[in-house]
């Protein structure tokens, strides 16, 4: 399957920011807001939900290693299936992961200004909550079986500590699905 220009026009990711964590901030767990401001009108809330069909339609499906995320993820009677998605945006991935695992919780966290634009209702399994740092996972130890980041690492001022709290947050066994790059979207010939 490509991503042919006639099938899909996806804006490139990082178009031209140059500066993606808030150098002005001291908090070493605050995620930077750097040219994320959007409604749902807006053509960023449009690129995000374009970006996500394309992740869908490149992973065939909504993560990597499928085989591995539903043996986590298979129902228990002993335990709570729980999976957090950091920085969730349009929360489209979470409204999607909630109807794949219905007998899992589904927590999706972002910053304000992305919380405060979406009116949806959420399946019963799905939570969102507001967070305008990372600090609070500490809170969270070995809560998660899955924990997904898509394309938020940038925003974050200090990406080691966050890693690190991410492993705290993960139940043994538990896997962190990180999604980043460049931003670059290239047709086939991976030049252009």
């Amino acid at each position: 399957m490509s991503l042919d220009d006639e099938e899909f026009d996806l804006p490139l990711f990082w178009d031209s920011v140059t500066d993606v964590v808030a150098p002005e901030s001291s908090d070493p767990f605050k995620i930077s807001t750097h040219g994320c401001a959007y409604t749902p009108e807006s053509e960023e809330f449009d690129r995000l939900s374009w970006h996500h069909e394309a992740m869908r339609l490149c992973l065939e499906g909504l993560y990597p290693c499928p085989e591995t995320v539903q043996a986590i993820l298979s129902p228990s009677p002993d335990e709570t299936k729980r999976v957090l998605d950091l920085g969730c945006g349009s929360r489209i991935w979470c409204l999607d992961m909630a109807k794949e695992f219905p007998h899992a919780e589904i927590w999706g966290i972002d910053r304000p200004p992305v919380q405060e634009i979406w009116s949806g209702e959420a399946p019963p399994n799905c939570l969102f909550k507001i967070f305008d740092s990372y600090d609070f996972l500490e809170e969270y130890k070995q809560m998660f079986d899955v924990v997904h980041m898509r394309f938020v690492a940038g925003g974050c001022t200090s990406f080691y500590k966050t890693m690190e709290h991410i492993q705290m947050c993960l139940k043994p066994g538990g896997i962190f699905i990180l999604i980043d790059s460049t931003g670059d979207l290239l047709k086939e010939d991976a030049m252009t």
